[in-house]
């Protein structure tokens, strides 16, 4: 389409310039001038808006503790709740744990676990029989990602809440600025002979710095 104008607007000028000369050839000219001129405005405020705007920072943790620091486009509040909760996965599961998330290729380069994509089933008991099957250790709930997995897997841990522990959360930030806060989740298996901490009336929220681990929380109770 954009090749179609500009060899249009080519044609449009090239006749404007056959003989003989006429005020409406002239204006013919003028008006295909500003049309280019406005479209390189227009192309100049979005790509200053773009670099201004969603040309976002990126940081995360390397398996080798390194820090990781560059930018991206587009790079959604979403997408920064997910990098967050890997570097939590990756100081928390085991060599051994496997990880049902939405992006599963992004978080086995992150962690070197094996991950899953979670099963895409509305039944919550058959999608609990499909986790079990892996097993599944860790489920990860995200929200604002390419593939909404929390729409089904939230019915999971909400059905099977002796199965299931959260042990991490974090807010994320819409496009338009609304704060959904604590949709991003992480759910711990429940192994055979384990407990379940329920958090006490007042008790801080599972966000990202409040986060116990399994040691700390036996400390707790």
């Amino acid at each position: 389409l954009a090749l179609a104008m500009c060899t249009a607007i080519a044609w449009v000028l090239e006749q404007s310039r056959q003989p003989p000369p006429s005020r409406w050839k002239s204006g013919v000219r003028a008006i295909a001038c500003l049309v280019v001129v406005g479209i390189t405005v227009q192309q100049i405020a979005t790509t200053s808006a773009v670099y201004a705007k969603r040309h976002l920072p990126v940081q995360y943790e390397t398996r080798q503790g390194d820090t990781v620091r560059y930018r991206l486009f587009f790079y959604m509040d979403s997408y920064r709740a997910l990098d967050s909760g890997v570097d939590w996965m990756m100081a928390h599961a085991k060599p051994s744990d496997v990880i049902a998330v939405s992006m599963p290729h992004w978080v086995y380069l992150r962690t070197g676990n094996k991950t899953v994509m979670p099963p895409f089933e509305s039944d919550p008991i058959k999608a609990e029989q499909l986790l079990e099957s892996v097993p599944v250790t860790y489920l990860i709930l995200d929200e604002g990602l390419a593939i909404d997995s929390k729409r089904f897997m939230k019915r999971v841990v909400e059905r099977f809440p002796n199965r299931w522990k959260r042990v991490y959360s974090d807010d994320v930030v819409t496009e338009t600025g609304e704060r959904h806060e604590q949709a991003f989740e992480i759910y711990e298996r429940v192994r055979s002979g384990s407990v379940i901490v329920q958090p006490e009336t007042g008790s801080l929220p599972l966000m990202p710095q409040n986060a116990l681990s399994e040691k700390e929380r036996h400390d707790v109770g």
